[in-house]
């Protein structure tokens, strides 16, 4: 810093005044405002991002583990989008549209969904829930993800019980083990995201049945979360238990990520 000085004049005699040094921050003092800014308008970023540009950039990713950044719990998620893309090498999806419902006021916790054509005969819908850090997409739900395809189950006849994603409606078709069960058992038709199809039979006294049955009692098709486990003398494989209900809608839930047994073919 210079230092400038102004001559006076006092009784014949010159003399030298100082001005008062101006103050320089340190580099110190601005490292904590400088911070508090930077990570003030990364947040802010964040969540004023709007639900039809975050599918955007979403499907505008060329790989498809890079769409992890978008997605609720990505690191979580990171091995199931993996395997899920494992024969993909390009994510990149041209669109033709995309219309957002309800996305724009939402409180934490929220889920909208996203509308987005693809072109005359193909639309599918990408799910958000609002978190505190914006919105994020619940990718599990999105995609009908399923740790365990359902023709997987069904060819090898898995033992254990699996968690599915699929579209449910009611059906009066008893068969195999449920030839004569109709009286205890309520038949149930399953379809995955990709179409490949089970029946599904439910015991009408399980402490979930009422739950089911109530999601499916104006005999249209719903989505919904179940888990399916075969007889243990299984007679064929397009007949299974339903061993629990878990819940209308796909929406990801804390229990798909518990540790479970590897798949055992029969």
């Amino acid at each position: 810093m210079v230092l400038t000085t102004n001559t006076i004049v006092y009784r014949g005699v010159a003399m030298h005044r100082f001005p008062t040094p101006t103050s320089v921050p340190s580099a110190a003092s601005m490292i904590v405002p400088l911070a508090f800014m930077l990570a003030n308008s990364v947040l802010l970023a964040g969540c004023s991002r709007d639900a039809s540009s975050i599918v955007r950039d979403y499907l505008n990713q060329d790989s498809c583990l890079d769409r992890a950044k978008f997605i609720l719990d990505p690191e979580a998620n990171r091995a199931a989008l993996a395997e899920h893309y494992k024969d993909q090498k390009d994510c990149k999806k041209p669109f033709e549209s995309i219309e957002a419902d309800g996305c724009a006021k939402m409180n934490e916790g929220d889920y909208c969904s996203v509308e987005v054509v693809f072109g005359k005969n193909k639309r599918d819908y990408y799910h958000f829930k609002k978190t505190a850090e914006g919105l994020k997409l619940d990718w599990r739900s999105s995609v009908g993800y399923n740790p365990v395809s359902l023709p997987f189950f069904r060819t090898q006849r898995l033992k254990g019980t699996y968690l599915f994603r699929v579209w449910a409606k009611l059906t009066d078709y008893y068969n195999f083990d449920y030839d004569d069960a109709e009286q205890t058992h309520q038949s149930i038709e399953l379809r995955d995201p990709d179409g490949a199809a089970i029946t599904g039979y439910i015991r009408r006294d399980a402490p979930t049945a009422a739950a089911l049955l109530d999601v499916l009692k104006d005999g249209k098709e719903h989505g919904v979360m179940v888990e399916l486990r075969y007889p243990p003398e299984s007679k064929d494989s397009s007949v299974v238990g339903i061993e629990r209900f878990v819940a209308e809608r796909w929406r990801q839930r804390p229990e798909e990520f518990e540790a479970r047994p590897a798949p055992a073919p029969r």
